[in-house]
């Protein structure tokens, strides 16, 4: 598998960039043309960001009661958003969008702006794309009654694929963010003593990626030996034990994208069995992207995982084994079971991840984050060696 240096991609993201470059346009209008969709109107948190660039903290937390901030995407024209007057202010200085109109939320509702916008647009008699899991009944019904001779299908499927491609400048921000977190990784682990508790290896985790320079930390996934086996999410007041491995499946936030890593390191030098497990877990994951290929169906490369682990004598439990990534953590396509038929396209991002949990022992993972090219997957988290289990001193 390759490696890529930061300045092999083009277009940074950066305080400079044109954020409307960030966003895959071309794409975007491909997949509407497929799907016979005139416009779209989106209004998840995710796709509210990844079409105007602007991280609206009303759209996170008020969505739930109707606060809604609407993005109209006409297949022809110029895109324009719907925002709340609290949220407004921040979607002018943030986003590229040159049309933002405001509604005085709770007075009013979007539903006569959003009407008027699509008058004005040519679309009150189109067929469009809602994100239908995500618009709330209330508005939906509203749309209905005020839209009668417009067709409104579902649209999320439309952005999901358009997202999975990313831009150039988009492929540079999350490989950097990889390595932010990798290294915060790499400091913490080897900052870490026997005896500590798992709450105090994550405490410190959260301050180093923040200094590395991330906005926000995920809380991670953090588990000495056999805790690592369980589903808890949160560290524990379990200290660190010498010759126990400890596995850290952590990501961070910067500029409303996300990184998901996971690495290992064993408290003192590892046994024989340690190495082992890490040595087959490791040809695993070097399998799978050898294998990432525009054309491959993700179904492909999830039977190509259950083979491999077979091969290896590795116990199989059924899981998501790789996933693209960007303004969320999972995103199209998952590599789930080996029935998906989305296929690998060069320009997509992935999170490839192949464990192994031996019950009351350990979980053995290494998550690395690749980019599909013609040539094959280039991996981007490359800041951190993953030849051998880290070793953290335990004397």
């Amino acid at each position: 598998m390759n490696h890529v240096q930061p300045s092999a991609a083009a277009g940074a993201a950066g305080p400079d960039v044109d954020k409307s470059t960030l966003v895959n346009r071309a794409r975007l209008a491909a997949e509407m043309r497929a799907a016979g969709i005139d416009g779209l109107i989106a209004c998840s948190p995710v796709n509210v960001f990844y079409l105007t660039r602007a991280f609206l903290d009303d759209q996170r937390e008020r969505v739930w009661d109707g606060m809604v901030q609407l993005v109209v995407w006409p297949l022809d024209g110029e895109p324009m958003l719907i925002a709340s007057q609290s949220a407004e202010g921040q979607a002018r200085r943030s986003s590229w969008f040159r049309d933002v109109r405001g509604y005085n939320w709770p007075t009013e509702s979007p539903v006569a702006s959003l009407v008027s916008v699509l008058e004005d647009k040519k679309l009150l008699r189109g067929r469009l794309g809602l994100e239908l899991t995500a618009l709330p009944a209330t508005i939906f019904t509203a749309l209905t009654e005020s839209l009668p001779a417009a067709r409104l299908v579902d649209g999320g499927t439309v952005l999901e694929r358009a997202r999975a491609i990313k831009t150039p400048g988009e492929v540079t921000l999350l490989a950097d963010l990889a390595r932010k977190t990798e290294r915060a990784i790499e400091e913490t682990l080897l900052a870490s003593r026997p005896g500590e508790r798992e709450k105090d290896v994550v405490q410190r985790l959260i301050g180093n990626v923040l200094r590395q320079g991330a906005h926000e930390a995920r809380t991670p996934w953090l588990g000495v030996g056999a805790n690592a086996t369980t589903r808890r999410r949160r560290a524990s007041d379990d200290p660190l034990v010498a010759g126990e491995v400890v596995r850290v499946d952590f990501g961070a936030w910067l500029d409303g994208f996300t990184s998901d890593i996971t690495r290992m390191a064993s408290l003192g030098p590892p046994s024989a069995r340690q190495r082992d497990m890490y040595a087959r877990i490791l040809d695993v994951q070097r399998t799978l992207c050898e294998a990432m290929k525009p054309g491959v169906r993700a179904g492909d490369i999830y039977a190509l995982y259950r083979r491999r682990m077979s091969e290896l004598t590795l116990p199989f439990i059924d899981g998501i084994v790789a996933h693209s990534i960007g303004a969320r953590v999972h995103e199209y396509p998952l590599v789930r079971n080996d029935r998906v038929d989305a296929p690998l396209e060069a320009g997509m991002v992935m999170s490839v991840e192949p464990s192994v949990t031996l019950p009351k022992e350990a979980k053995y993972t290494i998550e690395d984050l690749v980019l599909i090219t013609g040539s094959g997957a280039i991996r981007l988290s490359d800041a951190m060696s993953t030849s051998e289990l880290l070793v953290i001193d335990a004397s």
